[in-house]
């Protein structure tokens, strides 16, 4: 066999193989890619070894005349925009095979048989976490946990009106005479307890034994609006939601006022004579508030309308809030960190301790230029009721006056205890009495700082002393002479009143002697005369 022959054998071969490879655009189904790319890089080795297929092979125009709009592995990818152009893709992929089509390459793709993300590399994303993890069972990652608000437990005191006493006064339906309703205050005569049963007036098919009308039958053309209130302890500037069962005629408004701001339910918007589930949210500015809700009907009313309905059943009032924290910062709800062990919540107020405790600030407290100083005239600064600190203390002193030679210093005192000398060594360093502003640095242990701003209770105080020596002449510079403090540290959170590390709360649970009488403050941070003070004969 010659060349020629071989040659030819070989090109009509090729063009069959081509034409095959051409015949799978019409396909639906997807060949594997590993058998397509053996199949696409054998037909590329043969034809850039062998003669070029025939100009009559429609291969021959797409893959050897080959430009941008052409598609080569005829996945209706343009091989210009075609990152796999000899390999039949998804559009979703560039041109690329993707078996789940989530815009990741199969073969870059973790989860190739499952669509995911970009950003976790093909596989799912559960609300921007990679990995699935859910701590507490409720069927939701732990990451979409963290991102989730809901309403939270009820708020209200007896917002159903079940702990009302009912005395039958004036009628078996309903009391009227001044009746008890614990927990709200009530103004009087002009709110009626009914009993929710067939019968009398119209009854809640939600409710409970009773509901509360806020107009009650008093006479006709009377003023017989009423009202209830209850006092709050609320977090400001947090979302709350009311929502209560409303009964009204079309003469009847129910309003209703919390910190400043208020909200009207009036039959514009509420049905007329059926009862319907109304809300309404808020975000207070104060912590302590006052959440009023009374009636505000038209007094002249046809048909003693005024002093019937505006009925309130089911009130309830819940907090906007995540559904997990995780106050750490280490990807799981604190919650769980609680169950396993991985972190505490001593005193038990839904924030663990690790991040009470590092409810940390620094510190910074300057007592203002006192003078004149010298040692006729020493100076004190009283700094009240300093935190305890959580590390060393840096105390900066400066002063302007007499204090250039070796013999003209300031010794510092801490509420009586020795600190160090202020600005000992400035005659080494040429400074000059009256020109310069003197500067010195004197640190402070933490346990000596907490000792002595403490002393044996629970308040503290800061009273530095600057004694001159007698060398330091108080009216040396005609200017005058001054002398101040400033200190810099990290305080510690107020649950940690001694400063070391642990709440005090925790503390004394897990070391009872650290709390010898057992009032629930740590004896280091109160007076010894009352921690050690006999209850009775204790050595018999």
């Amino acid at each position: 066999m010659n060349k020629m022959q071989f040659g030819g054998r070989v090109r009509c071969g090729l063009d069959r193989t081509l034409a095959a490879l051409r015949d799978l655009r019409t396909l639906r189904g997807r060949m594997s890619d590993l058998a397509l790319t053996l199949v696409a890089g054998a037909v590329l080795f043969v034809g850039a070894s062998m003669a070029p297929a025939s100009p009559a092979s429609p291969w021959y125009y797409e893959c050897y005349n080959w430009d941008y709009w052409s598609d080569c592995d005829g996945d209706g990818v343009a091989n210009g925009q075609d990152n796999c152009p000899y390999e039949y893709g998804s559009a979703t992929a560039n041109g690329c095979p993707d078996m789940d089509g989530d815009g990741v390459r199969d073969s870059w793709d973790s989860c190739p048989n499952q669509a995911g993300s970009p950003s976790c590399n093909g596989c799912p994303s559960y609300c921007g976490s990679c990995t699935y993890n859910d701590c507490n069972g409720n069927g939701v990652a732990d990451s979409c946990d963290l991102q989730t608000q809901a309403y939270g437990d009820q708020i209200l005191r007896d917002g159903d009106f079940e702990q009302a006493v009912f005395n039958g006064c004036p009628s078996p339906c309903q009391t009227s005479c001044g009746f008890t309703l614990p927990e709200w205050t009530h103004g009087g005569i002009t709110e009626d307890l009914i009993r929710n049963q067939d019968g009398c007036g119209y009854p809640n098919p939600s409710g409970g034994e009773y509901y509360v009308s806020l107009q009650g039958s008093v006479c006709c053309g009377c003023d017989n609006n009423g009202s209830i209130s209850q006092s709050l302890l609320l977090v400001p500037g947090a979302t709350y939601r009311l929502s209560m069962d409303v009964f009204m005629d079309p003469y009847d408004a129910i309003r209703v006022q919390v910190d400043g701001q208020e909200y009207t339910f009036d039959t514009a918007i509420v049905p007329a004579y059926t009862w319907y589930r109304v809300e309404w949210s808020f975000s207070p500015m104060a912590k302590n508030v006052t959440l009023t809700i009374s009636s505000t009907g038209t007094k002249d009313a046809p048909g003693c309308l005024e002093a019937s309905y505006c009925n309130l059943d089911n009130l309830m009032l819940q907090k906007l809030d995540w559904v997990a924290v995780d106050m750490n910062n280490n990807g799981r709800p604190d919650s769980c960190d609680v169950v396993d062990g991985i972190d505490e919540d001593c005193d038990q107020n839904g924030v663990v301790d690790s991040y009470q405790q590092s409810l940390n600030t620094m510190y910074a407290v300057e007592s203002g230029q006192l003078g004149p100083i010298g040692y006729t005239s020493p100076r004190s600064a009283d700094l009240a009721a300093p935190p305890y600190s959580l590390g060393d203390v840096v105390m900066r002193v400066e002063g302007f006056g007499d204090f250039s030679s070796a013999s003209e210093y300031v010794t510092v005192y801490l509420n009586g205890r020795y600190v160090g000398k202020a600005f000992y060594n400035n005659w080494w360093m040429g400074k000059n009495d009256c020109s310069n502003v003197m500067t010195d640095y004197l640190y402070l242990s933490r346990d000596f700082y907490n000792e002595a701003i403490g002393n044996g209770s629970s308040s503290t105080s800061a009273i530095f002393e600057f004694r001159p020596t007698i060398a330091v002449n108080a009216n040396q510079c005609p200017s005058g002479s001054w002398i101040k403090v400033h200190l810099d540290y990290t305080a510690a959170v107020t649950e940690d009143c001694n400063a070391n590390g642990l709440l005090d709360v925790c503390e004394t649970r897990d070391f009872p002697e650290t709390d010898a009488n057992h009032n629930g403050i740590v004896d280091a941070c109160e007076d010894y005369s009352l921690v050690f003070e006999c209850a009775g004969d204790l050595d018999g």
